[in-house]
């Protein structure tokens, strides 16, 4: 049988038990959703809200760890900024010219310190083993200056064709065509404004002849000299007697003469000879100017005198008569036999001068003229060795006053021209110029209008003789670059003409050259200071024309004569020929080899590009895997400091030895200086450092709030309200005990009916 009401009973209480049960867990976990059993969409909502919760926490620690990476970065940062303000310093203190070449190498190797000390930042700084300034990834391509190991066309550079292709290519990897410079020419000339032909000899040298006198005495032996006397006369050059002076051959020495002559003893001596030797030395130590005599000597009856130019010498018989007027001396028996001298005389040429009526303009172009388009200088050659070469600087196409002849006098015939204007006749002023270089005479006709100039020879006597006045005439070995209607139809000649120019090959090397570049500035803006051209092999002189103001050729022809002929290093200057010819010539006036010349610039420095990197680091602060925040560190070696390719150039080419290069460094005017652009490049990469924590920690504050709010919404689907809770377990518990005392009592029930039984 049967007992339903105990089944009943035991129903309701399995359904009170699995209620307590329910609630006793709730009451104990605290959560009123502890199953998907508890509210199955509740339990779903909240299960993802946790996943979210973690994800977000994991999202703050990431982006509390990119702050900490940024701000290790922002620390290294900082000291490259103040490695690089120590530099600064360093080389303001290097271009103080109290320093010495030797204290600033010293300078200088503080600087690379400095440089080295920046380079190890970048590439040593991490953070948990990554280097993080020393970026690889590409956050922009700028362009900058490449220095190759060998010079390279710049593109396009080629494209005014100035320069006619005669020639070429180059051995050395030029790939233009080229022309070649007119040579240098020298040759003979003649003056006919002048009268010079191309050759004249000087004449009238004269050597210089001494006069000679030679005395031969009658005697036959030495006893027929006794009381024999001879008068000795000296004049000078103008026939003015200098001296007079009487001798006398006497064996009595004590019998007095006239005029008191000096007395010879006879007894001394043996043979004619002898006493004509004591003559001699009697008149040398006696007779005034006697001491021109180079040479006085005796041989047997003869005295021979030889005496300058400057004085004559002469004999006479001498007697003499006693108290009584007896005579007790009479004239020696003599001949003389006299050959005459002569004067040295130089040997000259006397230049015509050119008459009053010549035309100043017309006699300069007879000495400095231009034919074929090339000028010419003529010169005078004197002596064999000195050449007076005429140029004109009053014209305004200079190369009319280049010298043309190396080694020579140059004579300005701009004076000349100056003098004339001032009221001097041309004869009169060329004269005077010509003699302000040459010496000389200037020579005038009865009515004192000068006729000439005499040149003599530099040496004298009949030697002068074979000297000679010579003309010749000269030209530079020159090109001119013919500018005339290459930019016709040009809209905007700045962007043309930047990057273009042309290069002339000097001292015929192929590896030595001059380069004409036109720039409108904005390469040297955007890149800096562009590096100094040139290899081991190849010398580069690049010089950059700045053409921000050239409007037409003729201000280009202009912008680069101004700009670029104090910068050519080498023997060639440039002047401007018209107003569209720019003339390039070598200045040396010798025959050398002709430079050659092309167009383009030819160069192994080259714009290139600068892949401007940075360390990427993602931050995943999300659950999306596309969906993070990228920061970036800038990669902060010298190479990128100083924005030059890697390679291409190295960080001690900025030292501070050359004042060049320490303008460079500092700057000059409103020209930036390399460590302000240095220095300017770490601060903008610290700014970048400074903003990205700056996001980064924003982004943490923003990810707290949002785990802050789930959190909140997630408690609210799944935490308990305990005091509701407790109620429903108190019921639960009530209901519990309730439905057991009743399946108690039904249990009951069937025991008394079974007790009805017994």
């Amino acid at each position: 049988m049967n007992n339903s009401s105990a089944m009943m009973a035991l129903g309701e209480m399995r359904k009170n038990q699995s209620s307590l049960d329910k609630q006793l867990k709730k009451v104990a976990s605290g959560m009123k959703i502890n199953s998907a059993g508890d509210g199955a969409s509740e339990y779903s909502i909240s299960e993802k809200m946790r996943v979210r919760l973690r994800a977000l926490k994991q999202n703050a620690d990431n982006v509390q760890t990119g702050c900490s990476l940024l701000h290790i970065a922002e620390g290294a940062i900082q000291e490259q900024i103040d490695i690089m303000k120590t530099i600064k310093q360093k080389v303001i203190d290097a271009h103080n010219d109290t320093n010495t070449s030797l204290d600033r190498k010293t300078i200088q190797k503080e600087i690379d310190q400095g440089y080295d000390q920046i380079d190890d930042i970048a590439y040593y700084t991490t953070y948990n083993g990554k280097r993080i300034l020393d970026g690889k990834t590409v956050r922009e391509a700028i362009n900058s200056w490449s220095v190759r190991d060998a010079a390279e066309m710049w593109t396009d550079s080629a494209d005014m064709n100035l320069i006619p292709d005669n020639y070429g290519p180059k051995a050395n990897g030029d790939p233009e065509k080229y022309d070649t410079f007119l040579s240098y020419l020298r040759r003979t000339a003649s003056i006919s404004t002048l009268g010079l032909s191309a050759s004249q000899t000087m004449s009238g040298g004269q050597d210089y002849q001494a006069q000679t006198s030679v005395l031969t005495v009658n005697a036959a032996d030495i006893a027929s000299l006794d009381k024999k006397g001879i008068t000795v006369t000296v004049e000078d050059a103008d026939g003015n007697a200098v001296d007079t002076d009487s001798f006398v051959f006497a064996y009595d020495t004590s019998v007095s003469y006239e005029n008191n002559p000096t007395v010879i003893n006879l007894n001394n001596y043996s043979t004619v000879s002898a006493a004509l030797n004591a003559l001699r030395s009697s008149i040398q130590s006696k007779v005034t100017g006697m001491s021109s005599v180079t040479v006085f000597t005796v041989l047997g009856n003869e005295i021979t005198a030889v005496s300058s130019g400057n004085y004559t010498t002469s004999y006479t018989g001498y007697s003499s008569v006693d108290t009584s007027g007896n005579p007790n001396a009479s004239s020696l028996s003599f001949t003389q036999n006299t050959t005459a001298g002569q004067q040295r005389k130089t040997a000259s040429y006397t230049i015509a001068m050119p008459s009053a009526a010549t035309n100043v303009e017309t006699f300069i172009s007879s000495l400095v003229y231009m034919s074929d388009g090339r000028v010419w200088d003529k010169a005078i050659t004197v002596n064999n060795n000195r050449t007076y070469e005429f140029i004109d600087s009053g014209q305004s196409y200079n190369l009319y006053g280049a010298k043309k002849i190396d080694g020579s006098n140059t004579i300005d015939l701009n004076n000349l021209r100056i003098a004339v204007n001032n009221g001097t006749d041309i004869g009169t002023a060329f004269a005077n110029l010509l003699k302000n270089y040459t010496g000389g005479t200037i020579e005038t006709d009865g009515s004192g209008n000068v006729t000439g100039l005499t040149i003599y020879a530099n040496v004298s006597g009949s030697a002068g003789n074979s000297r000679t006045v010579t003309v010749n005439e000269a030209t530079l070995s020159s090109y001119d670059v013919n500018f005339s209607g290459s930019l016709d139809g040009v809209s905007d000649i700045l962007e043309y003409l930047n990057e273009k120019g042309f290069h002339f090959y000097v001292n015929g090397s192929d590896n030595n050259w001059v380069e004409i570049q036109y720039s409108d500035g904005t390469d040297e803006q955007e890149m800096g200071a562009r590096p100094a051209s040139g290899t081991g092999s190849q010398t580069i002189n690049t010089i950059i024309v700045d053409v921000s103001a050239v409007t037409d050729t003729k201000s280009l022809v202009n912008a680069i004569y101004s700009q670029a002929g104090s910068k050519i290093t080498s023997a060639y200057k440039l002047a401007v020929k018209a107003d569209n010819v720019l003339t390039i010539y070598d200045s040396r006036g010798y025959n050398v080899t002709p430079a050659d010349i092309a167009d383009g610039a030819f160069d192994n420095v080259q714009k290139d590009t600068l892949n401007v990197k940075a360390e990427k680091v993602v931050i995943q602060d999300t659950d999306k895997a596309g969906m993070s925040t990228n920061i970036y560190v800038p990669k902060t070696s010298t190479d990128h400091i100083f924005k030059f390719i890697p390679g291409s150039y190295d960080v001690r080419n900025y030292n501070v030895l050359t004042s060049e290069m320490r303008e460079q460094l500092l700057g000059t005017g409103n020209t930036e200086g390399t460590l302000d652009k240095g220095i300017n490049y770490l601060l903008d990469a610290q700014t970048l450092i400074g903003a990205q924590i700056s996001r980064l920690e924003m982004d943490h504050k923003n990810i707290t709030i949002q785990s802050e709010n789930v959190q909140a919404s997630e408690s609210v689907l799944r935490d308990a309200d305990m005091a509701k809770e407790m109620t429903n377990y108190a019921k639960a518990n009530v209901l519990t005990q309730a439905s057991q005392a009743m399946l108690a009592q039904a249990n009951q029930n069937s025991s008394q009916v079974l007790s009805l039984l017994s």
